[in-house]
This record gives C-alpha cells, structure tokens and sequence, in this order.
C-alpha cells in the first residue's frame, strides 16, 4: 500500500506528498471517528482511485505529535520572535521550549527584525541553554542562510506570537511558498493572525517546514505536559545542579539549600529562565491529578 507525508487538511479534503507530487486524499470513517486527528507531518497509507485521488486507511506510528500547533513527528521546533515590535514575552518562549523538549525535539530559537533592536539580551539567556539561536532579518533574508542549513534534513515546525514574521521568514527560506504576510497592527502592537491553518510545505534541501496559526494562550495539559515532576527536563541548562540539592525531592523553586537556586544567584542559569520554570511547573502541580 503506498505511502506519503500529510501536508494539509482542511473541510474533509487532504493533500498527501508521496515523495514526487500531491494527492488530494479523503480519511476513511475509521479515522474521521477516532481519536486521533489527522495532522500535517502524519505519515499515512492510502489507497489510490481511478481518477488519481486517494483515501488515506491508516496513521503510522508517530515520533511526536502536538496538539497547539496541530502538526506531527516534528524533529526542530522553530520559535521565531521578533526583537522588537512586538516586544518578546520570556515565559511565552519559555512555554513553547518546554511543550518542544518534553515531546522530544530540537529547539531553535530565531530572533527576527534585528535591524530595528539588538538581540543580544535574548541571545543572553538562551546561549547558556541548549537552545539554538539564529538572529535574522527576514525581511530581507539576512542570516537566514545558517538557519537553512540547520534544518535540512528535518521536518520543523514554525511558531512564536503572531506579528513575529513567521510567514516573512517561511518566504526568505524559500520565496516560491508566497506565504501571505500580515501588517503589525499598530493600536494592538501585535500582528494579525495570517495564518489560518497549520500546513507542511516541502523545500528544496530536503528541508520540510510547518507553518501554523499563531496562538496567545498555552495550555500545558492539552500539549502533553501533565506532571510537574517532569518540568525540570525542559530546562537541561538546570539539571547539572539538581544533583548537589540538599534534598532528595527538592523542587528547585524556594527551597533552602537548593543548587538550582544557588546556581541563578551565582549566574550560571538565567535568572528569567528560573522564574519560567517555577511558574510553569506551579501551574502543571495545580492542574496534576493522582
């Protein structure tokens, strides 16, 4: 039975990549009632019609999948933020982080309009974690070269606050996608949402890039993040000093005699970062349940 990478689904219709061109698919009512929805990054099997069409019979198992923004087996998760207009939000980018490492891919984090504020206290924080940063100008495709070469081979997701440049970026990668860019509004200061489905476009390079709908809220729960005690994870910059703890169960949050908090007043772990991870790890605690 043939194979293919789910590319887009919208109103029951699906366009499946088979390694050379698109078939527009339907889901078989086994899958349009199941549990598990359809996304862009599935890899399926199907059936072909007589007319060149399909009808897509199964989901293979996936590597990852997530639910905001609906996309699966992702190997880079690209956050895009801009440097200025608007204004980066740390515990929102923080958030993405820890949804992406705890489902297990990489992180990129790509600081646009560089041109218009200096990234540097950005680059601050996120140099002394695993995170990879790229500082562009997608505008005019400046720096966006070492970025592409970071994600051949992979399937990405791209996503940050709407008004970051996601869609710019996307077109500097690769200008035939003409992903429709949005104007900043100016009384919100914030972008407007231009994206209207989540969608896997396939490059040149072996390169495959998702581009979603931008979204405000987070809810951890729905992302797959639902026990507190793995929050600490999403902060691999954090981990070397857990073992020096005072306590076995320490939580690394306002505990005496913590290494992790020692660390942050020594300056070896950025103090935003610690104040992401006590917050993000109350919040899951709140909402964890036995």
């Amino acid at each position: 039975m043939p194979k293919g990478i789910l590319l887009k689904g919208q109103k029951g219709l699906y366009a499946v990549y088979d390694g050379e061109k698109e078939i527009q698919c339907r889901a078989g009512s086994r899958l349009r009632k199941g549990d598990m929805r359809l996304s862009p990054g599935d890899e399926v099997e199907y059936t072909l019609n007589a007319d060149g069409t399909g009808f897509i019979t199964e989901i293979l198992p996936r590597r990852n999948a997530f639910v905001r923004p609906p996309v699966a087996n992702i190997d880079a998760f690209v956050i895009v933020t801009a440097a200025a207009s608007p204004d980066p939000d740390i515990f929102y980018l923080d958030s993405l982080c820890t949804i992406a490492t705890l489902a297990g891919a990489e992180v990129m984090l790509v600081i646009n309009k560089t041109d218009i504020a200096s990234p540097e206290y950005l680059k601050s924080i996120y140099e002394k974690t695993p995170v990879k940063v790229f500082c562009v100008q997608a505008v005019n495709g400046v720096g966006t070269e070492p970025l592409r070469q970071a994600l051949k081979g992979k399937t990405a997701v791209f996503a940050g606050p709407s008004g970051a440049g996601k869609s710019s970026l996307l077109n500097a990668l690769c200008p035939t996608l003409s992903a429709q860019v949005g104007d900043l509004s100016q009384r919100l200061m914030r972008g407007k949402n231009t994206t209207r489905v989540s969608e896997l476009f396939m490059l040149d390079g072996d390169i495959r890039l998702a581009d979603t709908p931008g979204f405000t809220m987070l809810d951890f729960a729905a992302c797959g993040v639902t026990d507190h005690k793995t929050v600490i994870d999403a902060f691999p910059e954090m981990l070397p000093f857990t073992e020096n703890c005072r306590w076995r169960d320490c939580a690394h949050t306002v505990e005496e005699g913590c290494a992790v908090i020692q660390a942050v007043k020594d300056g070896k772990v950025p103090v935003s970062r610690h104040e992401s991870f006590v917050r993000i790890y109350t919040e899951v605690k709140q909402n964890t349940t036995y």
